[in-house]
């Protein structure tokens, strides 16, 4: 097969690589290529076939609610897709989904991963490209107990130049480029999750122009410079735990590093539907955050 042939031509062992059964909506579940170990991602989703639960269900469900109808637009935004656990189960929930995974070795599996499952491949435009606040090439680097997950390195001129870190390693170059160039189109759901770039990937720079034209109507947001500040937008969130608990308690942020244009001002942002987190001691968040509601994104 062509995928599995520039898979090994990239120097990708397949005997590091084994399939995985997620689930995807209604019940249905579909075969997914992982990696066999030293990956979270995968070691979920081989032992649990999920990860990080169903965000797109959960706002949709909370659409349902507030509206008592479906979306209308469904489209779906993966941005770092890594193995493509959430694009294929926003497929298998009949969205369009366009995807980006920076990363050669997640987006050349992922290609695997869509060709065992033609039904969802038809409903997914996947670009081997990362979004960041400029067109630019860089390093990527990732750890030897975590290899899937990848943070970008512009800071690195030459691979010879990267002080090796115990555990580390540069995995490639990767191309990046921005949302102003590279999404087009409203969404109902944005997923982002790419290791710290959030803020630039999000910044006036890289996005105004999208957001000044289009919308998304929610978003799940995942990055550590979500500030916890005492006067700012307050939010609902739910603690996620797979106990069952699942308090619903107050908190009140400010997306202060996530630098959203000035089209999406703070006072516009809805109660979230949901929180994962971890705090580090009383001011910043590692957060998961989804956002439902009315002018979420943009303001078309």
């Amino acid at each position: 097969m062509p995928r599995i042939h520039a898979l090994t031509k990239s120097g990708h062992d397949l005997s590091t690589l084994a399939w995985a059964t997620a689930h995807g909506a209604d019940g249905t579940t579909f075969d997914i290529l992982v990696h066999a170990k030293n990956d979270m991602v995968s070691w979920y989703l081989l032992h649990t076939g999920e990860w990080e639960g169903d965000h797109l269900g959960a706002a949709e469900a909370f659409h349902l609610k507030q509206t008592g109808s479906k979306p209308t637009k469904q489209r779906y935004l993966d941005i770092g897709a890594n193995l493509g656990t959430f694009s294929m189960l926003g497929a298998s929930r009949g969205y369009e989904v366009t995807s980006f995974e920076a990363m050669e070795k997640n987006f050349l599996i992922l290609r695997v991963s869509l060709c065992a499952n033609p039904t969802l491949e038809e409903r997914i435009t996947l670009h081997n490209v990362g979004l960041s606040d400029k067109p630019a090439k860089c390093f990527i680097v990732s750890s030897d107990k975590n290899i899937g997950d990848g943070i970008i390195r512009c800071d690195i001129e030459k691979a010879e130049d990267f002080e090796k870190q115990e555990g580390a390693e540069i995995r490639g170059e990767v191309k990046l480029s921005t949302m102003n160039e590279m999404v087009k189109g409203d969404y109902f759901m944005m997923k982002i999750d790419i290791e710290g770039s959030e803020p630039l990937a999000l910044s006036e720079k890289a996005a105004a122009e999208y957001f000044a034209n289009n919308k998304i109507r929610g978003g799940q947001l995942k990055s550590e410079k979500i500030r916890v500040l005492p006067t700012t937008q307050q939010c609902a969130f739910k603690q996620m735990r797979r106990s069952g608990r699942s308090p619903a308690c107050p908190v009140r942020f400010a997306a202060k590093g996530l630098a959203l244009p000035p089209s999406t001002p703070q006072r516009r942002l809805p109660k979230a539907l949901y929180i994962r987190y971890r705090c580090y001691g009383s001011r910043y968040l590692v957060a998961s955050l989804a956002l439902v509601g009315h002018h979420t994104f943009g303001t078309k």
